[in-house]
């Protein structure tokens, strides 16, 4: 599993287009990145939404802990760092 995780990976950052700008507003924006993935889609999105705090670059949270942030893969869903009463934030 941890070579279809590098691979997926390593797939979209060799494919370093633009991506599209769906739409965006004060609130928020949705943007939208294809790429081509030699894997099963169901193997590719289990590593990339279930296995998030092994890929996740921990620099680019607030408690430089990537085992806090949680994807709620679905539209409407929240790519979110998570917090507990005892975390300090």
């Amino acid at each position: 599993m941890k070579r279809l995780l590098l691979t997926a990976l390593l797939a979209l950052l060799a494919e370093a287009a633009p991506g599209e700008v769906l739409d965006a507003s004060t609130g928020g924006f949705t943007v939208r990145h294809e790429v081509e993935i030699a894997h099963q889609p169901e193997a590719v999105w289990a590593a990339l939404t279930g296995r998030l705090a092994e890929w996740w670059n921990p620099d680019l949270t607030i408690s430089g802990d990537a085992a806090r942030m949680r994807l709620d893969a679905r539209p409407g869903g929240c790519l979110c760092e998570q917090f507990g009463p005892d975390s300090g934030f």
